[in-house]
Formats: C-alpha cells, structure tokens, sequence
C-alpha cells in the first residue's frame, strides 16, 4: 500500500502547483539535466519489505544482459492498490494482451515528478526494475 500512498500525495502535489510554481519546477529540472544532476547514479535503501504473496503479476521484461540467471524474461509484480493508481491516475492503458511494465512505470514517473523526461532517461525505468517490483 506504501508505494500507491507515495504515488497518489506525489500525483497531487504535482497536480496543485500553480502555473508559476510548475514553470520554476521545470526550469529548475531544466537547469539540473543542464548541470548533469540526473547523471549520477543515486542508490537509495529499501523504505519497505515487499509482501511478494500479495503482489501481482504485472507482466515480464526481456531479461538485458542475462543478469536474471539465463531466463528470457524477468517477471514483474505490482501491488493490486498500485496498479489501480497506474490504471486510473496516469495516462497508461493496459494492453489486452496484459499489463506492460516499462510504458506503466514511465507514466507513473510522469504523474508523480515534474519533467520526468529530464530525469528519467534512456534505459533508466527498466534498470529500476533490476531492484525493485512495482
């Protein structure tokens, strides 16, 4: 429930900031990407223990630079309170075939940071998955 929590106060301090407010929001994620801010790599402890026999399947991602011991695909699982904040809350639409994790979580980065573009880029939303489970 911790991470749907975070998301939704997150969601909504982005959502109440005036237009002033949000514009010195970007301009300072401009001038942080400008200054090479987001380049570091930036390891942050585990805020809570995930109870894996409550979480879901959330779909898989290919398994990059066999770091998932030679299975093609790595599984992802999201608590059910998270996913339904993704679903509702973001621009994300799930797929009919199921839930993709990579276009999930960078909707969810967008409607919880201001210019999550600047900050999360490339291959940065599937290596978080390498640590954490949405």
């Amino acid at each position: 429930m911790c991470p749907a929590k975070h998301a939704d106060r997150m969601n909504a301090f982005i959502k109440a900031l005036d237009p002033t407010a949000l514009s010195q929001r970007q301009a300072d994620m401009t001038q942080m990407q400008a200054s090479g801010v987001f380049k570091r790599w930036i390891t942050i402890p585990d805020l809570w223990e995930p109870d894996f026999n409550i979480l879901h399947n959330f779909g898989t991602l290919p398994n990059l630079d066999n770091k998932f011991n030679g299975s093609a695909r790595r599984p992802v699982r999201c608590s059910p309170q998270l996913a339904t904040f993704i679903e509702h809350h973001t621009a994300y639409k799930r797929m009919a075939s199921g839930p993709e994790p990579e276009p999930a979580l960078r909707h969810l980065l967008r409607a919880c940071s201001v210019s999550a573009e600047k900050i999360f880029k490339g291959q940065f939303p599937r290596t978080i998955f390498c640590a954490v489970a949405i």
